[in-house]
């Protein structure tokens, strides 16, 4: 049952709604994709694999403990979102607190703090022009709450918060750190899918780590960077499109290969380049 107040308001989300004109909400129909799972996942992997790994690594165990507290969250306060005769584009189960509040917020955020070209005052400001848009997208497309969007941008503040205390860690320190927070929520909910995705691909993060080897980033300036990023990505996608109709344990196998692939993806090649070249 909904609350009474303010923040859960029927009403507020559908004056909003009527006072946007139509090309704001397209185009906020367009912004919210910035926070969409299958958004970050290509975007992180992109980064995992062109930009930095040790900073890579640390951004999809960021993303996938957020998966799996998000999900918890909402199965914890199960709470409904606006009726679907204001939903302007699909969504379903429960909406507090928002993932695409939370989500951004943390991910993002997590990325402007590694980022050593920028300013705080910067960071600061870009990431409150990415994230707001997509967070208050979720209430003019009618799928949220303002209330689910305020708790969104807490929970996420709070996990933020911890990511820059544990910043300058190992990364296998910070693993840890993502595991401890994840696995009371995995205990808890270890029958809702969402949980169960993000600690799968949370596990197989930690695993590929402890495997890896010393190869480098892909260079995307040149064609061959290019062809092998772009077929690692047509895996990534194709896997995640093939097995998104799954349900219960296998949603926890699947997670677990393709993040094992993305962060296996480099060591995998470089053996195989190394090998050719050594027949040769």
């Amino acid at each position: 049952m909904t609350p009474d107040s303010v923040l859960f308001s029927e009403e507020l989300v559908a004056e909003a709604q009527q006072t946007a004109p139509d090309l704001v909400l397209e185009v906020l129909s367009l912004v919210t994709l910035l926070g969409n799972t299958e958004f970050f996942i290509v975007f992180l992997t992109v980064y995992y694999w062109g930009v930095s790994r040790e900073k890579g690594v640390s951004l999809l165990a960021v993303a996938l403990t957020t998966a799996v507290v998000s999900a918890g969250l909402k199965e914890a306060f199960g709470l409904p979102r606006p009726p679907e005769t204001l939903h302007l584009i699909e969504a379903s189960h429960y909406g507090l607190p928002s993932g695409h509040a939370m989500s951004p917020l943390l991910i993002y955020g997590a990325l402007l703090y590694t980022t050593d070209s920028l300013t705080p005052l910067r960071k600061v400001v870009v990431g409150f022009l990415v994230v707001v848009p997509i967070s208050l997208s979720r209430i003019f497309l009618g799928v949220h709450y303002p209330a689910d969007t305020l708790a969104g941008w807490f929970f996420g503040g709070l996990l933020l918060a911890l990511f820059v205390v544990y910043a300058e860690m190992e990364t296998e320190k910070a693993l840890i750190v993502a595991f401890s927070v994840s696995v009371p929520f995995v205990v808890v909910f270890a029958g809702v899918e969402n949980v169960l995705f993000g600690f799968g691909g949370l596990t197989a993060v930690a695993v590929g780590w402890w495997l890896r080897t010393d190869a480098d980033s892909l260079d995307v300036t040149t064609a061959k960077g290019v062809l092998l990023l772009t077929a690692g990505l047509v895996v990534v996608v194709g896997g995640w499109t093939l097995s998104s109709g799954l349900s219960g344990v296998y949603v926890f196998v699947v997670a677990f290969v393709i993040a094992l692939f993305v962060v296996g993806y480099l060591d995998v090649y470089a053996a195989v380049e190394e090998t050719v070249a050594s027949r040769l």
